[in-house]
């Protein structure tokens, strides 16, 4: 977060913020609400990583799929978005985002129930 470094270098990134309990639930919510406004998507995978950490939040955690919608252009993402529908507690803001990832950058995304395990498949509509 390159504006964040420059305005205040010996704070913490906003997305690390987003974890810190000592910081008021609400705060680190409006937080993940102001880095999908930022725009910045170097922090996908930082914030994806708080998605999947139960100790966050739900709330925090809720807004964090919600702001993922903002930022995530690439399928890989989007792959690991659907797999953790498998064993989240905030599987419906999720599913919310991945709903509308699915329209904006034109793919399908299929839950599979296999011998092997659960699957996900995210394939690419012809443009």
């Amino acid at each position: 977060m390159f504006i964040w470094n420059w305005l205040s270098p010996s704070l913490p990134s906003p997305s690390h913020l987003c974890h810190y309990q000592q910081v008021d639930s609400f705060v680190r919510y409006n937080i993940a609400g102001a880095l999908g406004a930022l725009g910045d998507r170097s922090i996908t995978s930082q914030l994806l990583g708080l998605l999947a950490n139960k100790q966050v939040d739900s709330l925090v955690r809720r807004r964090i799929a919600d702001t993922l919608g903002t930022l995530v252009t690439d399928e890989e993402v989007v792959h690991a978005l659907a797999v953790l529908l498998f064993t989240s507690d905030v599987a419906d803001n999720i599913h919310g985002t991945l709903w509308r990832l699915s329209r904006q950058i034109g793919v399908r995304i299929f839950l599979m129930n296999r011998p092997e395990g659960k699957q996900v498949e995210v394939v690419k509509l012809p443009s």
